[in-house]
C-alpha cells in the first residue's frame, strides 16, 4: 500500500470510530421520555470528554514520553475492555518495546477492575433485598 492509501484508510477508520463513539452515546436503548434521552446523552458525553481531556494532553508531553503517555491510556483502556470481557488475554496489543511492556500491567488492572466491580455489584444487590 502506498501512503496515500494507507492515509486514505486511517481517515476512513477515524470516520468509523467517530460515528461509533456518537452512537455509543446515544446508548441502544433510548426511552421514550425526553428527560432519559437527556441522562443518557449526557453520561455518554462525560466518557469521551473525559478520553479527549487525556487525549489533548498527549501532545504536551515532553517528546520522549509521549507514546509511553498513550499506551498508559491504551492499558488502561484495554484493562477495562479485558475485565468485561470484551476482549480476551491474546487480543491484547504487542508490546511495542521494552519501554511500552503493559501486558502484565494490564492483566493486573483488569484483575482490579473485576473486583471492584464485583464487590459495588454486592453492594447493589444488598441494597436491592433490603429495599
Amino acid at each position: 500500500m502506498t501512503n496515500e492509501e494507507d492515509y486514505i484508510q486511517a481517515e476512513n477508520r477515524m470516520k468509523t470510530a467517530l460515528h461509533g463513539a456518537e452512537e455509543a452515546i446515544r446508548y441502544y436503548r433510548r426511552s421514550q421520555k425526553l428527560e432519559d434521552n437527556v441522562a443518557i446523552i449526557n453520561r455518554g458525553c462525560k466518557i469521551y470528554e473525559a478520553l479527549n481531556m487525556v487525549m489533548d494532553e498527549m501532545p504536551k508531553q515532553e517528546i520522549q514520553n509521549r507514546m509511553l503517555y498513550f499506551h498508559e491510556i491504551e492499558g488502561i483502556l484495554n484493562a477495562l475492555c479485558l475485565a468485561q470481557g470484551l476482549i480476551d488475554e491474546e487480543d491484547l496489543p504487542e508490546d511495542e518495546s521494552r519501554y511500552y511492556q503493559n501486558h502484565d500491567w494490564v492483566v493486573s488492572l483488569a484483575r482490579l477492575f473485576e473486583d471492584h466491580w464485583e464487590m459495588k455489584k454486592r453492594y447493589l444487590e444488598m441494597d436491592f433485598e433490603v429495599g
